[in-house]
């Protein structure tokens, strides 16, 4: 193919992450057309290309990257986001969803798509934008020196890339019709206020838009071309617009990709406390999302829960000592080859570095309850510096030993539970296990010694050292470090906080598709997801010690960091418990295993 050679246009199916959509569109003559249509017509473009992404799922800019594996399944390879230059040119579009795109909404919150037809669903679409890139030579090249797109070509996951996004502020109104019975409509309003959804009237809910969301896009296939007969890499890339397929966005779906879930021998548990009656703590909304965000993964990889019912979302001190004592005392968990604890909600740190997670009946003020850490941050700094009268002393030892000694005999403050006690408490079911604690980690001599050093939160300098830092960002680095001589925290038995010392965990935007504008989930949460919606996408298989080991930022060894996710454990007896693995290497183990079963 001649580089000059035009973009050809593809007659083949394309792909799809959402529902098909017909559309009723409001004008001085209406007709029935679909949302494509009218985008189409809005910008000039052929209605056949637009893909439709709703609910919207996020990162679906020019140059995010979907894969194809089969029909009707679509998957992020590499999300894109809003380009800092916005197209001048803006419309507007009224819609009303009919057929396949009402049924699939309506089976959202209603749980049967024959109520479909009892629901009218009216969309707006303001401040209408459409975002493109140029298909040139630039681009083409980009394209062959693009490794991830190239192999997940070679794969047959078929790639597309995004090179058109339509833009829109979506404001979504559900709206009861007459012949929905009043059971139902209940049922259709609990699930539309939980989705974030608001009561406009007594027949009609809303989602109110206030920030500008890709609605549709436009993708390009790939096929990669040598045009020499002596092999070896491409040398050229033929892209055609894609033919719009439209299909329901989905879970993950790991067979797709050829793998297959590690062991069922991995259990997992799940917990949080989203309210707080402490003048100190604001009540959470992001606890359930998050907890349902890390069961999708941890689900996907194969594991099953420890408990057959879910635990509460609200948790005062003794309903989490009751919930982790079922957790220790089931049968299964006595059983499991791995067991995974996640737990989102508040958190305050005491003397020693230890952390405490803050249950909903905790009523005083952590400064006064746990008092302030003299061994770490600021005044650890100031004692082994080499300006000090102790430098060169075993001074540093010493400070380790009360550092450890503290965490061993935490606070006993009513409401606050430790996490050094959790530990002790899952070691007695006697199997490997992971703690994921998704909470802020605010330390304030941490806080102390980052403006000493002149460091900002993110690690960067700005102060007035010409060489840039480096040495305050080294001592910083190992003042994280020495948070981990904590017994508890560097043992085989896996801790991971979703915040450093002395730094917040943000909510950030659910990583799943969402009708909700401003749907949240804890930090850790989302890493994890996204982490193993890559490795998924990717194709590769994969251990719970490595996938544990990849969403942490700052570790004891490797590259020095200072902000992000911490661990400071040894993942060493994790490593070789599959998480992910490859579906034909895993039949033929299981056909080996039976055929020795046999003999």
């Amino acid at each position: 193919m001649k580089t000059s050679q035009k973009l050809m246009i593809a007659t083949g199916a394309g792909i799809g992450v959402a529902v098909v959509i017909a559309v009723f569109l409001w004008s001085r003559q209406p007709e029935h057309t679909s949302l494509q249509d009218g985008l189409g017509r809005a910008f000039n473009r052929p209605a056949q290309y637009i893909e439709v992404n709703l609910p919207p799922a996020d990162g679906r800019y020019p140059g995010a990257v979907i894969v194809m594996p089969q029909p009707g399944q679509a998957f992020p390879l590499r999300r894109a986001y809003r380009p800092s230059q916005v197209p001048d040119f803006a419309t507007s579009l009224t819609a009303r969803l009919v057929g396949q795109a009402e049924a699939a909404l309506a089976s959202q919150f209603i749980g049967s798509a024959s109520s479909a037809g009892d629901l009218a669903v009216d969309i707006a679409l303001n401040d209408l934008r459409l975002f493109e890139v140029d298909l040139n030579e630039q681009f083409r090249n980009s394209l062959i020196e693009d490794e991830d797109v190239y192999r997940a070509e070679k794969r047959g996951s078929n790639p597309r890339v995004i090179v058109r996004t339509y833009e829109a502020v979506m404001s979504v109104s559900v709206r009861r019709t007459g012949s929905l019975s009043a059971e139902a409509w209940e049922k259709a309003q609990d699930g539309l206020i939980k989705a974030g959804g608001r009561i406009k009237d007594a027949s009609t809910i809303a989602f109110e838009g206030d920030r500008a969301t890709a609605i549709a896009y436009e993708t390009v296939t790939v096929n990669y071309i040598a045009t020499s007969l002596s092999g070896g890499r491409p040398s050229d890339v033929e892209i055609r617009e894609a033919v719009a397929v439209n299909v329901a966005p989905r879970n993950l779906d790991i067979s797709a990709f050829g793998l297959t879930g590690g062991m069922a021998g991995v259990r997992y548990a799940l917990l949080g406390n989203s309210s707080y009656s402490s003048e100190e703590f604001g009540n959470l909304r992001v606890v359930e999302p998050s907890i349902q965000v890390a069961e999708s993964v941890f689900r996907g990889a194969g594991a099953r829960p420890l408990l057959s019912e879910p635990l509460p979302h609200i948790l005062s001190e003794s309903s989490m000592e009751e919930a982790v004592s079922r957790i220790v005392g089931a049968p299964t968990a006595h059983d499991a080859q791995l067991i995974v604890f996640y737990y989102a909600g508040h958190a305050v740190s005491g003397r020693g570095g230890q952390l405490y997670l803050v249950m909903q009946d905790y009523k005083g003020n952590p400064a006064e309850d746990l008092g302030e850490d003299l061994f770490l941050g600021l005044p650890r700094a100031q004692l082994d510096a080499p300006s000090s009268p102790l430098a060169g002393s075993n001074i540093h030892d010493l400070l380790d030993m009360v550092v450890a000694i503290q965490t061993e005999a935490p606070a006993e403050v009513r409401g606050l539970y430790p996490v050094s006690k959790l530990v002790k408490d899952l070691e007695a079911a006697g199997r490997p296990f992971v703690i994921l604690i998704d909470a802020c980690y605010e330390h304030e001599q941490m806080d102390h010694l980052r403006r000493n050093f002149n460091l900002t939160g993110t690690g960067d300098y700005y102060g007035p050292d010409i060489s840039g830092g480096a040495r305050e960002f080294k001592r910083f680095a190992d003042a994280i470090r020495q948070f981990g001589v904590a017994p508890y925290l560097n043992s085989t038995n896996v801790v991971i906080f979703s915040a450093t010392p002395g730094t917040i965990a943000v909510e950030v935007d659910d990583p799943r598709p969402t009708w909700e504008p401003h749907r949240k989930v804890a930090p850790l949460a989302r890493r994890m997801y996204r982490r193993f919606e890559s490795a998924v996408v990717e194709s590769q298989p994969l251990s719970w010690g490595h996938f544990m080991q990849s969403i942490v930022d700052v570790k004891p060894i490797g590259e020095m960091r200072v902000h992000g996710t911490v661990s400071w454990s040894d993942y060493t007896a994790i490593n070789e418990i599959p998480m992910l693995r490859d579906s034909a290497s895993a039949e033929q183990e299981y056909a080996v295993d039976d055929a020795v079963r046999r003999h």
